[in-house]
């Protein structure tokens, strides 16, 4: 470690795991210049946040209670990406707990750089995380950097699961209900899956279905929005993706940033057996 940092300055076991977490990343990437994303060890955060914090910080704090991908998780402080983490970036779940509030004062001293001994304040950390951190990304990045990880959600599949072409046709009627005129790609037929049109508005929508397994569903996910991105040259269009109403793609969606989707504009559709759509933003 190129910094000599300051021990015991908080109480809060939780806050001193993603403190841990913020100066090893500002750390990497401002004194080692690491480029890209910063994935961190969870024994090498629980390490800083035992000498941070005057209470003992067991591993489940990285592993569950701070990751907010974990299902059973009280904080967001923290991504899962396999088996290392990464400090998550203010929006990455709407602002729900995704950093402690007032952890220290911003005059307090948190570290300093054995190259030039210059004292770093918890303020200027915390400006750094906020203006530089929070903010220096690109969309591809952050939809990378959100679904890297596995997610373990098991939605049981039986036979009467909507598939890709189930999804679609319960779409058809219920545009056409509304007074769209639909395209409709269906089977194995190339190109937009539906293309639809009411006077001069243009709707265009991807569709998946249910897929068998967990990790198809997260590679439907990211391809669709893949996809969806790549046909957006139509300035005027309403674009979307669909998919069957089930818990993981549920997930899935609320884990894509809120930064993402007001870049994108993009809605989705989740699609239930009965035909009820509800669109999401």
């Amino acid at each position: 470690m190129s910094i000599n940092v300051y021990e015991n300055i908080t109480d809060d076991v939780c806050g001193s795991v993603w403190f841990a977490a913020l100066i090893l990343t500002y750390e990497a990437i401002e004194l080692t210049k690491v480029k890209g994303v910063v994935l961190l060890k969870q024994t090498e955060i629980q390490y800083l946040a035992k000498r941070i914090c005057v209470k003992d910080v067991q591993s489940a704090r990285i592993s569950q209670w701070c990751n907010g991908d974990h299902l059973n998780n009280n904080y967001n402080y923290l991504r899962a990406v396999n088996e290392e983490r990464r400090l998550t970036r203010i929006g990455e779940f709407n602002g729900v707990k995704e950093y402690p509030p007032r952890l220290l004062d911003s005059d307090t001293q948190v570290f300093t750089a054995e190259d030039n001994d210059q004292i770093i304040t918890y303020g200027l950390l915390f400006r750094w995380y906020s203006e530089v951190y929070s903010k220096n990304i690109h969309l591809n990045e952050i939809i990378r950097a959100t679904m890297e990880q596995e997610l373990i959600i098991q939605d049981y599949v039986g036979i009467n699961e909507l598939q890709e072409d189930d999804v679609k046709e319960k779409l058809n009627r219920y545009l056409t209900s509304l007074g769209w005129t639909t395209h409709i790609a269906m089977g194995k037929i190339r190109g937009i899956d539906i293309d639809a049109y009411k006077g001069t508005e243009r709707w265009v929508i991807e569709v998946k279905g249910c897929g068998s397994r967990s990790a198809m569903r997260v590679n439907y996910f990211l391809s669709m929005l893949g996809e969806i991105l790549q046909r957006m040259d139509d300035p005027n269009a309403k674009y979307s993706i669909a998919l069957p109403n089930m818990k993981q793609y549920r997930v899935l969606w609320g884990r894509l940033p809120k930064l993402a989707k007001e870049r994108t504009n993009i809605t989705i559709l989740f699609v239930s057996e009965d035909g009820a759509i509800e669109e999401g933003y």
